[in-house]
């Protein structure tokens, strides 16, 4: 973060430690607390109201607080609606209860949040409730919403399945990975285990609980069957546990009211690719790679999802032909290293 001069810099400090009053040891030409602001948008989920009393070469600063107990990682600030609903993906993929939206006043946080509640309700279906509630500093043309989430499954529950989780996935990160492996083997691989093992769930009569369980990682690998969500978070996982960056995309497939998920992977940070595990996958055993390291224009042809300008898909590499041809030529070597030969080829 840059800071015009220390005046400033001292006091996001003295925000962030809600301190009151603030002796403020410059002038009030600017206005300091939204010059503040302007730099960390991120203080008005704590700022609530401000007043000054000055003399000529100093200030004292009155600030009211709230959220104080509101962690950082769980406030976002979004410069476009695009952007607001992409939060609101990951803060109920990750099944967080409570997320913080900070934009400008022009965009219709309410309308994003309606919109979301009514497009994707039936694709969370651990997300029972979503409550929104917006606050703004209008002199500074500032808005924050506030979500809180419920969910199906509780907290202890949840908290259950992750540390089962995340012992099955530490284990399989030993049968899939080695250190010989680059990273476009690795995410081959990774593909390869989930097209495999996971099932796609069509089952209809399911409880809360089976719903909740079919759309998410755990599904796909404790209980190996899940829905397109849960093969997306899955891989994501798994990708995540050898620092590759993967993302989850959600879309429609074209001329169909469904609704679906895959990943983007990158290997550089700046070259993406598309990956469907779940569309790789066939309930008779059968598995391909046809929709792993796709183009934008191969997606294009079946899928509809809001294209971000930083994650570009434009295919000038055959990640696939690289991995296949470093299987190809060490594979003896992966074996040793205790890789699992059945998810070295589709």
């Amino acid at each position: 973060m840059a800071y015009y001069d220390e005046n400033t810099k001292k006091l996001l400090e003295d925000l962030y430690a809600f301190r009151s009053p603030i002796n403020y040891s410059g002038t009030l030409a600017r206005d300091p607390i939204a010059d503040a602001l302007a730099r960390d948008p991120r203080l008005a989920v704590y700022v609530q109201g401000y007043s000054a009393r000055s003399s000529l070469f100093a200030c004292q600063l009155h600030v009211t607080y709230a959220n104080k107990d509101v962690p950082l990682d769980q406030i976002v600030v979004v410069d476009s609606a695009t952007e607001a609903e992409e939060a609101l993906h990951k803060c109920v993929s990750a099944g967080k209860p409570r997320l913080f939206v900070v934009t400008t006043a022009d965009i219709s946080l309410y309308q994003i949040q309606a919109d979301f509640s009514m497009i994707y309700h039936g694709f969370y279906a651990n997300l029972q409730n979503m409550e929104g509630k917006v606050t703004g500093i209008e002199a500074l043309n500032l808005q924050c919403m506030q979500l809180n989430c419920t969910y199906r499954i509780g907290k202890v529950l949840l908290n259950m399945m992750e540390k089962e989780l995340q012992q099955e996935i530490t284990k399989l990160s030993h049968k899939l990975f080695c250190p010989s492996m680059n990273d476009a083997v690795k995410a081959y691989v990774a593909h390869n285990y989930l097209a495999k093992t996971v099932e796609y769930d069509t089952r209809e009569e399911l409880n809360s609980l089976e719903m909740s369980y079919r759309q998410s990682a755990y599904g796909a690998i404790i209980q190996h069957k899940c829905v397109c969500q849960g093969f997306a978070e899955a891989y994501k996982r798994l990708l995540d546990t050898q620092g590759i960056d993967c993302q989850v995309v959600c879309g429609k497939i074209k001329r169909s009211e469904e609704y679906h998920a895959w990943n983007l992977v990158s290997f550089n940070g700046v070259d993406y690719y598309h990956v469907d595990v779940t569309w790789d996958s066939f309930s008779t055993g059968r598995t391909s790679d046809t929709y792993y390291g796709l183009s934008d224009r191969d997606m294009a042809s079946t899928r509809l999802w809001t294209k971000r300008p930083f994650w570009t898909c434009n295919g000038e590499i055959d990640i696939k032909a690289i991995a296949k041809k470093q299987i190809a030529d060490k594979k003896h070597l992966f074996l040793s290293q205790g890789v699992d030969a059945e998810y070295l080829e589709v």
